[in-house]
């Protein structure tokens, strides 16, 4: 195989109304573009995590209250997929094939490796036991992930002998979070590397390229919340925050839904929310990608656990933030020390760039 034929497919959750998967998506295909690699986004259709995400029309359900919630949800998250597929068919090169269950195997015709990966694409629970995010249908030549993320404490009961059987057959195994080595590490002997999400590929140079100014915006300093818990620990946090040091409150959100004393945020473009976290003043945020952009853009942030606890908490480890977390007894500190954080992930950064660069090359003959 010459250079001009050598093609890698990505299979992560393309299809979403996600920021930071969306963002991640991309930024895996540029970092392996900046390799001098053609690749692509396989537009594979996974039922249960666009049904999940609002990206299809609900199949009907017999129990008919549900089935109506569920197009209710849809319906409202219309503007957010029309902006979140506006940045896509921009920015992302998608294959010229849909492909399902039924047809994924055709995909190793068409490309010499795949890379599943980023996000919490081996978590069975959310994908409704979808083998294929584990490269069953792949070659056993070209099976290779990186930084995959399981996103819960053990692999799924369900399911755990066939993934054990298809991760003993990958060539090369890179996860997203230190819990998801030590899961793996029960299962299986081969080496295993922990790199960090894609978007953190990326300086923020790279980023700031893509923000785009909302519309309306006013000069004075703001806390950015995204993705707040259901107890409501965030908002009371930040409400505290913002009267000790004279700041507004900006909420992103799906829902125009008014809270008292802070400004809704709904159906930001994906450049607005690179722009939103990168001039607040401090982002408290419940979301794993609002944590590390956060980090990338040396924005004064606070996490909180709402779920998936591993994401956050590794990420915290492996930069020496884990003093950012906040809990219903704790605030940190408004200011955040990055030197620490920047050398961290500068570190992480290149390490993981050479795992890339390593799992490209494995196969390339020239």
């Amino acid at each position: 195989m010459n250079k001009n034929e050598y093609k890698i497919g990505i299979l992560t959750f393309q299809n979403t109304t996600n920021y930071g998967a969306v963002l991640q998506n991309f930024a895996l295909q540029k970092a392996i573009e900046n390799l001098n690699v053609e690749c692509e986004v396989i537009n594979y259709h996974c039922y249960n995590i666009e049904e999940r995400e609002c990206t299809i029309f609900p199949h009907f359900n017999k129990n008919i209250i549900n089935y109506l919630i569920n197009i209710r949800r849809y319906l409202k998250q219309s503007k957010k997929r029309y902006v979140i597929n506006n940045f896509k068919n921009k920015n992302i090169i998608f294959s010229k094939t849909d492909y399902y269950k039924n047809n994924i195997k055709d995909a190793n015709k068409e490309y010499s490796i795949f890379i599943v990966g980023s996000d919490m694409v081996w978590e069975l629970g959310i994908t409704g036991g979808d083998i294929n995010y584990y490269l069953d249908f792949a070659d056993e030549n070209k099976r290779y992930s990186y930084a995959a993320s399981i996103g819960t404490e053990k692999l799924n009961e369900l399911y755990e002998d066939k993934c054990i059987e298809n991760l003993n057959k990958f060539k090369y195994i890179s996860v997203r979070e230190l819990q998801a080595k030590k899961i793996l590490e029960n299962y299986i002997s081969k080496d295993i590397s922990v790199d960090v999400d894609p978007t953190l590929l990326h300086d923020k140079k790279f980023w700031i390229h893509y923000e785009e100014i909302p519309k309306i915006i006013n000069n004075k300093k703001y806390i950015l919340l995204y993705f707040i818990d259901s107890n409501g620990i965030i908002l009371t946090n930040a409400k505290k925050i913002a009267k000790e040091n004279d700041l507004d409150i900006y909420i992103l959100k799906d829902n125009k839904k008014e809270i008292d004393g802070c400004k809704i945020i709904c159906n930001a473009t994906v450049g607005e929310f690179l722009y939103y976290i990168h001039n607040a003043e401090l982002v408290i945020t419940g979301s794993y990608h609002g944590m590390i952009f956060s980090m990338n853009y040396n924005t004064n942030f606070m996490y909180y656990n709402r779920a998936n606890s591993s994401r956050m908490d590794s990420i915290a480890e492996l930069t020496g933030s884990t003093n950012r977390k906040m809990t219903e007894d704790y605030i940190p500190e408004l200011k955040c020390n990055f030197e620490v954080i920047n050398k961290s992930i500068s570190n992480l950064r290149d390490k993981s760039m050479e795992n890339l660069e390593k799992i490209v090359n494995n196969n390339f003959h020239i």
